[in-house]
């Protein structure tokens, strides 16, 4: 498992166009960490918590 911090992986899913910065605003200003599989992408993750699919996506940080 791995942490993740919930401002980066809010970002990742912005940058993605996943969702918008409204959405995630708590996560960006009030950051949790959160463990996952090791080998997800932030865009992955972030796919994974809002319930939508991030696979279209690519080379998100």
């Amino acid at each position: 498992m791995a942490w993740y911090w919930s401002d980066d992986v809010a970002r990742a899913a912005i940058d993605a166009d996943l969702t918008s910065e409204r959405v995630v605003r708590d996560w960006l200003h009030q950051p949790f960490a959160f463990a996952a599989e090791e080998e997800l992408e932030l865009v992955d993750a972030a796919a994974r918590l809002l319930g939508v699919d991030g696979t279209a996506s690519a080379g998100a940080a």
